[in-house]
């Protein structure tokens, strides 16, 4: 992809500029940051580089005041303080493309897991000129693309932007529809948001939040060895098949149980279709109980028929 090394670059630059480790308590539904740019120039809750100075900046946009990036002859970045100890969030904000890049190359990045010890982040990316919005990582020195959407952004339009981030689990969603999703332990394991503007582009970013998820991972701690009992009893069931799951983004893990502590026994394409026998888990951390009995997809990852299926939890189907 033509993105693909100017991509790696920023990453590369985001982490090298390093934040204070600071301890940070999450509970699900927190507001980790917020950020409307309307009380103060300063931006007190951000860091950026001093060779950017000039291209970070709060502006306004008619009667509101947004924060202005402008890229210049090698992007320009800004990226949250205080926040590697972040786990499960989800970053949201509106962002508007007033120039996009004059390169072959990205408009915007939103950057998470921004991990400084391991030099590792995953990043949503931009780009007007090829219609494309990706989700990609840079992990142990190397740039890699996950899911890719074509999705045609207009200059001089608002969107609103969720970019989640759950374990192993990204979801990008834009204007309410989920476009990319998907599931890698290629990214590093603090928090920390950045935002990243290309080549020469002007981006403005508004209503910027950051809000705390469900910490994943506690199914497996609260069923322990129990989760076989369940899936045993099932099995002896035979239960019925009660929706279809269909993949929807380029590749999914298919894994031995419901969060990403079990290991990945498969893997599946964008279009393959399974069977839902069952699921398990809360709010956005479902996983549902496909095909054989013993293999797990994340919802995040699938759209099922019919949508208003009624999915028994995996501890209600009779032995």
């Amino acid at each position: 992809m033509r993105i693909r090394l100017r991509v790696a670059f920023i990453f590369c630059s985001l982490l090298l500029l390093g934040i204070g480790i600071h301890a940070l308590a999450q509970d699900n539904g927190d507001v980790l940051l917020e950020d409307d740019f309307e009380d103060s120039k300063q931006l007190r809750d951000w860091m950026w580089s001093e060779d950017d100075h000039d291209f970070v900046r709060v502006a306004t946009d008619g009667e509101n005041r947004v924060l202005r990036l402008i890229g210049g002859e090698e992007g320009a970045d800004l990226y949250s303080d205080d926040s590697e100890d972040w786990e499960n969030y989800a970053l949201e904000l509106r962002f508007k493309i007033v120039t996009p890049t004059d390169t072959d190359g990205y408009d915007l990045v939103l950057v998470v897991r921004d991990d400084l010890d391991n030099l590792a982040s995953a990043g949503a990316i931009i780009a007007s000129d090829s219609s494309e919005a990706v989700i990609a990582t840079y992990f142990d020195e190397q740039y890699q693309e996950f899911d890719n959407a074509d999705y045609e952004f207009n200059i001089d339009e608002w969107y609103a932007v969720r970019f989640a981030v759950r374990g192993e689990q990204l979801e990008l969603t834009i204007n309410g529809e989920v476009v990319a999703a998907t599931d890698t332990d290629e990214q590093g394991e603090r928090g920390g948001v950045g935002l990243v503007a290309g080549i020469n582009a002007v981006i403005l970013f508004d209503d910027v939040r950051v809000t705390a998820l469900s910490v994943q991972n506690q199914i497996a701690a609260e069923f322990g060895d129990d989760i076989g009992a369940l899936i045993d009893s099932s099995r002896d069931n035979t239960p019925e098949v009660v929706a279809t799951a269909e993949v929807v983004v380029n590749t999914a893990n298919l894994r031995g149980g419901p969060s990403t502590d079990f290991d990945v026994v498969g893997t599946a394409r964008r279009g393959d279709t399974f069977d839902i026998i069952a699921q398990t888990g809360v709010g956005d951390d479902v996983w549902y109980l496909i095909d054989d009995e013993e293999t797990w997809i994340f919802s995040g990852v699938v759209t099922i028929d019919p949508e208003d299926a009624e999915i028994p939890d995996v501890e209600d189907i009779e032995p």
